[in-house]
């Protein structure tokens, strides 16, 4: 939760997108403002907590002087609990807002495996309720025909990092958006790391992955503005 702390406290409502522009705008400007108050500077990049962006979020972020947004993951689909859909929306950098001021740039999640290519145009029908309850996501792993997998070290193998990075690389994305929460990097901060050598681990995901991306494939590691200002230019 952040502050001011006006609404009732409940799953739904932990979602941005769910309360009233103002509060949420509120919300925003004052994370923006501890941001500025530590750092000596706006922030410019934007991410929603939990993913939960909604119809206000892009103006707001935009009143605030926020240049990217990084809450967008592809053929992720939260509806069920009053979330939004982002089935069909872009994977790869695209402008919005007001006069297309404003830079997405997704997570990257996509399918790997022997028959990745077929996923993407499934997707609603995977990916939908009926889908999750007859497990079609499950059969197509068991079959190793694809997987849908988050470039992230939280709750991925290496392998299954290496997996996705090389599917995407080999499908010709040009931008790829690897993410974990900042409390990742120290022990206890998150599920996933829980001790010294879960945190070795861990940092060890991020180097493979890098590595590869660097060396096998000649990629740059930029921040996101960075990438705003090139796109700009």
């Amino acid at each position: 939760m952040s502050p001011p702390f006006e609404e009732e406290v409940n799953a739904i409502n932990s979602l941005q997108a769910n309360l009233p522009y103002d509060l949420e705008y509120e919300k925003t400007k004052l994370l923006g403002d501890a941001f500025k108050n530590v750092f000596g500077k706006s922030p410019e990049v934007f991410k929603a907590g939990r993913y939960g962006v909604g119809a206000n979020t892009s103006e707001i972020i935009q009143r605030l002087g926020y240049k990217v947004d990084c809450s967008v993951v592809p053929f992720l689909n939260m509806t069920n609990i009053q979330g939004p859909s982002f089935l069909g929306l872009p994977d790869q950098p695209y402008w919005f807002g007001d006069n297309q001021e404003m830079l997405e740039v997704p997570l990257t999640k996509g399918f790997a495996g022997n028959l990745n290519m077929i996923a993407p145009p499934l997707a609603r029908i995977l990916l939908s309720q009926l889908g999750e309850k007859l497990k079609f996501r499950g059969i197509a792993s068991k079959l190793k025909l694809f997987d849908l997998i988050n470039l992230t070290p939280e709750g991925y193998e290496t392998e299954d990092l290496e997996r996705i990075l090389r599917s995407q690389m080999e499908s010709g994305q040009k931008v790829l958006s690897l993410t974990y929460h900042s409390s990742s990097l120290k022990i206890d901060g998150s599920p996933y790391v829980k001790s010294g050598s879960d945190r070795k681990e861990f940092l060890a995901k991020i180097d493979r992955i890098l590595s590869i991306f660097i060396h096998d494939y000649g990629g740059r590691v930029i921040p996101a503005i960075d990438l705003y200002n090139e796109l700009k230019r």
